[in-house]
């Protein structure tokens, strides 16, 4: 779930970032619009920023490798027969 979270934030924040990358270069061949471009370019920096936090986070969170092990299926199922019977119950409810 986190690591769709961050792809939908670093897609979101790439977009936003050049956005703000043609407004300020748009804006840097009109006179006295330094002070915008500086506001630009801090957002632009935030949005980097935010990505790198939701990219870490997704790291941290990522689930390890696979590694299979033989399993008896009897005792797999029986350890969800508690959960799948109260879900049985709702259903018919």
């Amino acid at each position: 779930m986190i690591r769709m979270i961050a792809h939908e934030v670093n897609n979101t924040t790439a977009g936003i970032t050049s956005t703000l990358d043609t407004l300020d270069e748009t804006l840097k061949e009109v006179m006295g619009m330094e002070n915008v471009s500086e506001v630009l370019q801090i957002a632009i920096e935030r949005c980097f920023r935010m990505s790198r936090f939701i990219t870490n986070f997704a790291d941290v969170v990522r689930i390890s490798d696979l590694r299979l092990q033989p399993q008896s299926v009897n005792e797999r199922v029986l350890s969800c027969k508690r959960i799948m019977e109260t879900m049985c119950k709702e259903r018919q409810v």
